[in-house]
């Protein structure tokens, strides 16, 4: 595992003994930042709590939100919201995160913490009933626990679940305040929760995640994607296509969680990580940004490319309209060279016509013993164009044609 993967989520037994191997290998540790979690028995403290739901409904009671009923505000079952703005209550969670991070290694460790944004939805709150109030709140919560973990030079993400990353949501204040650090984007290619499984999101909503990711350089970012289990010829294509789109933002502080859908398969037998050899993917580091070719107004989008030292991708995310996506549109690419394709593991020569439907991804690299590095003195690769107003890197000729 320590060889297969650049970040891991574990615990701390177990990522001291990855780091053995591994003492670079990102760790992104998951706590609560709102909810306390009841658990069954009353001696017994749910892992992810900061705040402790036995603690505090027998000492300190006044630390559960009241809702505009009268009633603790809860998320689902066993989920309470707490009331950070509390500088007691606010306090007590800092210090238990500091215990909870005591091993943790200066700048290799992360906490991505879950239910930010939910403080900031629509639930009817007594003490906090206007943003400017809440936002007032998770201030000073961020505050406290970034005063007591100043000295460890650990990393903040959080989740914004559907949300945009606009100027007008709250995470994008507190990531301009330097109170939050990076980001998890999820579904952001392909959808890890949501049901009816559709395997893709609109291309509106990818566009939205991949501009996400790459405005937001060089903050750190997890990518949160997932592909189905019950059909793995399908799942193997969603896979692929969530890779592809991932490596068009791709640089060196992002990071893919691909992992198995949430809800597609059996109980039980998601969030199975395991070395994969379609990670394995020769295509060296980028030369070039994202580009887009083909775009019109009879369709959103266009046929998304990015050249590498040993390859390049391609992307169609186009279509809106599950299942079929019958508003997206077919491109065809006519390669420049001999490559071989990831999908099907077949070898192309040089002006093979790779057609490319709706929601389809393609990863060309070239074989070799080595990465052939674009201008290389062996005559190996080739150098990337300038358009003509220099601003934009094409592939030399013309790979590119209409069918």
């Amino acid at each position: 595992y320590s060889r297969e993967f650049d970040a891991i989520i574990s615990d701390w037994p177990y990522i001291k003994a990855l780091r053995t191997h591994r003492p670079d290998l990102l760790n992104v540790i998951y706590y609560n930042l709102i909810f306390s979690y009841r658990t069954d028995s009353n001696t017994r403290w749910g892992e992810r709590d900061i705040f402790g739901y036995w603690y505090a409904d027998r000492y300190h009671p006044d630390w559960f939100l009241i809702n505009i009923f009268g009633n603790r505000q809860q998320f689902g079952v066993r989920l309470y919201m707490m009331d950070i703005g509390n500088p007691t209550a606010s306090n007590w969670a800092a210090q238990n995160l500091d215990l909870y991070m005591r091993y943790s290694d200066p700048g290799r460790d992360t906490i991505h913490f879950d239910s930010f944004i939910d403080f900031f939805a629509g639930y009817l709150l007594q003490r906090y009933p206007t943003p400017a109030s809440r936002i007032a709140a998770m201030h000073k919560h961020l505050l406290n626990i970034r005063r007591v973990l100043d000295d460890r030079s650990i990393q903040f993400i959080i989740n914004a679940a559907a949300a945009p990353y606009t100027r007008d949501q709250p995470h994008t204040y507190f990531l301009r305040q330097g109170l939050l650090d990076g980001m998890l984007v999820e579904q952001a290619f392909t959808f890890i929760f949501s049901l009816p499984f559709t395997g893709f999101v609109s291309f509106n909503l990818w566009e939205q995640q991949l501009n996400t990711l790459i405005e937001n350089r060089p903050r750190l970012r997890v990518v949160y994607s997932g592909y189905s289990v019950s059909d793995p010829v399908v799942g193997r294509q969603q896979k692929i296509y969530a890779l592809a789109s991932f490596l068009l933002c791709a640089d060196d502080n992002i990071y893919l969680y691909l992992d198995k859908h949430y809800y597609d398969g059996p109980p039980n037998g998601q969030r199975s990580w395991r070395p994969d050899a379609d990670f394995d993917v020769p295509l060296g580091q980028p030369t070039g940004d994202v580009q887009v070719f083909f775009r019109s107004s009879d369709y959103a989008g266009g046929l998304y490319y990015r050249p590498f030292q040993n390859g390049f991708v391609l992307v169609n995310p186009t279509g809106n309209v599950a299942p079929r996506y019958k508003d997206g549109a077919v491109f065809t690419y006519i390669l420049d060279a001999d490559y071989r394709e990831l999908w099907s593991g077949q070898l192309f020569p040089a002006g093979s016509r790779i057609k490319l439907y709706p929601k389809q991804a393609r990863i060309f690299y070239r074989e070799s013993s080595g990465l052939r590095m674009p201008g290389s003195d062996d005559g190996g690769g080739h150098t990337p164009k300038h358009s003509g107003d220099e601003s934009k890197i094409l592939p030399s000729g013309a790979p590119i044609q209409r069918r």
